[in-house]
């Protein structure tokens, strides 16, 4: 199969390499270090984000951070004017 659906050439040969080293499954391989956010500080930004909307100086991280971890439970940026 041809087209924007296919796999590109360069995945392909990896996918090759990995299972000619001897690879047995396309799943993930469970991968070392700790999580980008804990489940209790998440529940702490959640929990402020009630009480007041401005996060900078509040939690040591980006806003960026900030954003991306409350953009999945259906929270999004409303500027105020």
């Amino acid at each position: 199969m041809y087209g924007t659906s296919c796999m590109s050439a360069k995945n392909v040969r990896k996918w090759c390499r990995e299972f000619s080293e001897g690879r047995t499954e396309v799943h993930d391989e469970p991968r070392s270090g700790k999580p980008s956010l804990s489940g209790e500080v998440k529940d702490q930004i959640e929990s402020v984000v009630h009480e007041d909307r401005r996060l900078e100086g509040r939690f040591e991280m980006s806003k960026s951070t900030i954003q991306r971890l409350l953009n999945k439970p259906g929270y999004r940026k409303l500027c105020a004017r």
